[in-house]
């Protein structure tokens, strides 16, 4: 048991469970494709289901339900083969995605939706390169006294390719 006290009064934040339930993940099926145009396109799309109805979680939550989440992408690289114009060796990327949380409240399906937008950037060996990402998205609703909320996101990844365990034959 965790306990604050202030003044003199204890407050119980959370209390330890003597139950021997066990802890059940949802089942989750996922099913992703991508389709080259060329070397230069490329157009992906995920589709994702997690069957939460039923199953018995680490905290008492009633109002589960099904969640169902759809991606997709799209990437165009101008010419990775271009040797003097940087421009057309950038990887650019738009994406957006919308889902159905497992969460129900108040008979309110949360939903989460947005797009992203990024580039990569290669370094001199077009191996390695860095990649910028930007999100824009929106989760909840204002229906029965909910709350909304929009949000923005932003990431730096770094992919690094290198041969390390290549044995050198000469010096």
């Amino acid at each position: 048991q965790v306990t604050v006290v202030t003044d003199d009064e204890d407050i119980s934040l959370m209390e330890e469970s003597e139950s021997s339930e066990r802890v059940t993940l949802p089942t989750s099926i996922e099913v992703g494709l991508a389709y080259h145009f060329n070397t230069r396109l490329k157009l992906v799309a995920d589709f994702g289901i997690q069957e939460w109805q039923g199953n018995s979680t680490l905290i008492n939550v009633s109002n589960l339900t099904e969640k169902n989440s759809y991606h997709f992408g799209l990437e165009y690289w101008p010419d990775p083969t271009h040797n003097w114009n940087y421009l057309k060796k950038i990887q650019y990327r738009f994406g957006g995605y919308y889902e159905y949380s497992n969460l129900l409240v108040r008979d309110n399906q949360i939903k989460d939706y947005g797009i992203s937008m990024g580039l990569g950037l290669p370094f001199k060996n077009q191996k390695s390169m860095v990649n910028f990402s930007m999100e824009l998205g929106q989760m909840g609703t204002v229906n029965d006294g909910l709350v909304r909320e929009f949000y923005a996101g932003f990431s730096l990844d770094f992919l690094l390719h290198s041969n390390w365990f290549v044995k050198k034959k000469y010096d």
